[in-house]
């Protein structure tokens, strides 16, 4: 027993000589930068604001046919700017029946809208940015997924 309580002092003991060094290494040490962060924790998904998924559930519902004049003045193009704007990316087997808000969302072939600058990026203000149709595309929702939050690009 006394072998048992030798070490639990000598853990005390320790702990209290070591606790100013670390508090004096924690107090000089740099924070850590955003881009460290970002590359510390790249599996990390950030999860898009109630904003930008409330605008989300909009623009689907305007895309299948809903009338939505003020969402058209927000982004600032029509339903039909958007619908020309998709159909032009269109690859083969996509179409208007393997949208996701017309079919099952995980049937193969099944396509999304997706934001080639992701919407967790964006802050509320910069709403008509991030729903601009230069950041939108159809993209398979297997490879939407799988993109997670990286950005990609058009071309």
């Amino acid at each position: 027993m006394r072998m048992l309580e030798d070490s639990h002092e000598w853990v005390m003991w320790q702990a209290s000589q070591l606790a100013p060094a670390i508090v004096a290494w924690n107090d000089s040490a740099p924070p850590l930068s955003e881009a460290l962060i970002e590359v510390a924790a790249p599996k990390r998904k950030r999860k898009p604001s109630a904003w930008a998924t409330c605008l989300q559930r909009r623009v689907n519902r305007w895309v299948k046919g809903a009338s939505d004049d003020k969402l058209a003045s927000m982004l600032g193009y029509s339903r039909g700017e958007l619908i020309d704007h998709l159909e032009r990316q269109f690859t083969r087997g996509m179409s208007w029946s393997s949208y996701a808000g017309n079919r099952q969302f995980k049937a193969k072939g099944t396509w999304v809208i997706d934001h080639v600058v992701p919407k967790s990026r964006f802050k509320q203000s910069e709403a008509r940015e991030a729903f601009a149709l230069s950041n939108l595309r159809p993209l398979c929702i297997k490879k939407n997924l799988n993109k997670n939050i990286q950005r990609t690009h058009l071309l």
